[in-house]
């Protein structure tokens, strides 16, 4: 269950621009633990900086646990095992998770508008 979703961008003058995503998850059950155990974060290397501060897990007694940096792989997507003439396209993961709540933050940058789906304003 995602009980928390924030996603914020920036874009500056010269078309350039920061996205960060912030996620809070809880896993209820088997199949959230299938889908939430391990978090793969894909982005296009020869354009975006892909950066992860932010990755901890709350226990049911409240105490956190912060994932350390070391712990995030970068890896070639499976595209690029097929073909790695033809992408950037690379993967970040993060593993470990059970039936706990995981917080996590991304931070995009050089990203452009190309890269942006849907813009939603609340007024």
């Amino acid at each position: 269950m995602i009980e928390q979703s924030r996603t914020s961008l920036r874009f500056e003058n010269d078309g350039t621009g920061r996205r960060e995503l912030y996620l809070r998850i809880k896993a209820q059950s088997e199949a959230g633990v299938q889908q939430w155990g391990q978090v793969v974060f894909g982005y296009n290397a020869a354009t975006e900086r892909l950066e992860i501060p932010l990755i901890r897990v709350r226990k049911a007694d409240g105490t956190l646990v912060e994932t350390p940096p070391t712990s995030i792989q970068d890896l070639s997507s499976p595209v690029e095992r097929i073909a790695p003439v033809y992408t950037d396209f690379r993967q970040k993961h993060a593993t470990g998770f059970y039936r706990d709540v995981i917080d996590y933050c991304l931070d995009a940058e050089n990203i452009t508008l190309d890269d942006i789906d849907l813009i939603v304003r609340n007024c």
